[in-house]
């Protein structure tokens, strides 16, 4: 299927490598824990939690586990980093294990459930706008944060669960289709490549 250039296959593939550009912070053409460090900080300036030391504390260490469950299913060459046909290779895996089975992978929504705790500043158990907002300025998408939020909010209820954002993903991931709401989730925006 993959070995096959199909329009949806382009699609998928141009929806890994734009988050890869997103989340490669420095621009050096690998993620390392540099691009993450400061993940929770660059957060946190978008939010009114800067002050709150528990908060920070939080964000801290979920951004630690995002770069940890990224790192840990992808860095094949055992470098500390992720190469981009790394990354894809593992969408690409992740892609075909929930067609076969019907679920994304366990490290799929160890990340998922990472990202969830990272945005859900306030403690809610629900994404809103501000927070999705900060999550696309956090990563350098220059996407517009809501429209992006009013394409992912089916319901219309003004946040994002966890069932939510994990069916979302699973579209991120799975999709060859445009149309489909959950495209825009990880960068805010379908691939510009």
């Amino acid at each position: 299927m993959w070995w096959r250039p199909s329009p949806e296959n382009r699609f998928r593939r141009g929806k890994y490598m734009d988050w890869f550009a997103c989340l490669d912070r420095d621009g050096n053409g690998v993620l390392d824990h540099g691009d993450f460090e400061s993940y929770g900080g660059r957060i946190a300036e978008q939010l009114p939690i800067e002050g709150d030391a528990m908060s920070m504390a939080r964000l801290k260490v979920a951004s630690s586990m995002l770069w940890t469950s990224l790192l840990g299913s992808m860095d094949e060459s055992g470098e500390g980093t992720i190469q981009l046909d790394e990354l894809v290779g593992a969408m690409i895996t992740a892609e075909g294990q929930l067609r076969s089975r019907g679920v994304i992978p366990q490290w799929a929504r160890d990340y998922v459930m990472c990202l969830f705790r990272v945005l859900d500043v306030d403690g809610t158990e629900t994404i809103s706008l501000q927070e999705y907002a900060a999550y696309l300025g956090a990563i350098g998408s220059d996407a517009d944060a809501a429209k992006a939020f009013e394409i992912l909010d089916t319901n219309g209820d003004g946040a994002l669960s966890l069932d939510e954002i994990e069916a979302h993903f699973a579209t991120w991931l799975s999709s060859g289709d445009p149309n489909e709401p959950g495209n825009v989730l990880m960068t805010g925006r379908l691939p510009v490549r």
